[in-house]
């Protein structure tokens, strides 16, 4: 399937640029999303695409003390603007807190990466397809892609596991990768967030799975984003809304979308 699209340092720079001009709950929830993605473009992309679109709107670049401006709109308008376009809707400060990481970044300063869990493990390929092409459910039914809703906002899950004895319970785990070993079976990668141990589990195992509003800091880079990204020109989002003339148009694979509150008004 093909179909026009923005890259993702595109999509990205246009996100942060809509946030330092207007501020809203939105542009905050995706610019921290993109940001948290697991094939983070050079933050030097997205400074020059930031730059180009800031000047084609005559606005400054944003830096972090601009933020401070919409702190008080953005508490007001947080859960009434997203509450009905998400599954769950983490607190605020779960986004806003990330906002100095996130400048630093962008200011071209290291991060440090967390270890992968993979090392850790030394189990299984990364299983990585895009959005919408999962194809992973619990016994109940439930589409795993709420795993990954759950991961990208640093949310735990809690898990309702069949183990190889055939003891069923249920545990609440902070949600890090999905791996399919050689023999085909798919494991999630987990760590128990009582007592922080790492634990695979089977998916042919899981019961049921749901989101809770227990947050977590990662411990291990989280590896659960599709190993591809674009986003699709619809109607809604013209070209000229993203700031660049027609000619910055392109036509690419589609190889899922980005983790844009679009994408979760399917669940």
């Amino acid at each position: 399937m093909f179909s026009d699209s923005y890259d993702y340092p595109e999509v990205f720079g246009e996100k942060v640029r809509a946030l330092g001009e207007r501020g809203r709950p939105r542009d905050l929830y995706d610019v921290i999303n993109l940001f948290r993605n697991d094939h983070l473009p050079a933050s030097a992309v997205i400074q020059d695409i930031l730059s180009q679109k800031c000047s084609y709107k005559d606005i400054r670049v944003p830096t972090l003390i601009d933020m401070d401006a919409y702190r008080d709109d953005m508490s007001r308008n947080w859960e009434p603007m997203l509450s009905h376009q998400l599954p769950t809707l983490p607190e605020l400060d779960v986004y806003w807190d990330s906002l100095p990481a996130f400048f630093s970044w962008l200011e071209g300063h290291e991060m440090l990466e967390k270890p992968q869990l993979s090392a850790i493990s030394g189990e299984g390929q990364l299983y990585q397809p895009v959005y919408g092409h999962l194809g992973l459910r619990t016994l109940s039914g439930r589409s795993l892609e709420i795993i990954r809703f759950a991961a990208g906002n640093r949310l735990c899950v809690n898990l309702d596991y069949t183990d190889n004895t055939g003891r069923r319970s249920s545990r609440v785990i902070e949600p890090y990768s999905l791996r399919q070993a050689q023999n085909g079976n798919v494991f999630l990668y987990a760590v128990r967030a009582d007592d922080g141990q790492i634990r695979a589990y089977k998916i042919a195992q899981i019961n049921d799975s749901s989101i809770t509003n227990r947050v977590f800091t990662p411990r291990y880079q989280v590896e659960l984003s599709p190993s591809g990204v674009s986003v699709p020109v619809t109607q809604s989002t013209p070209l000229i809304s993203l700031g660049l003339p027609e000619r910055s148009r392109s036509t690419s694979f589609m190889r899922g979308q980005i983790c844009l509150l679009i994408m979760f008004a399917a669940f």
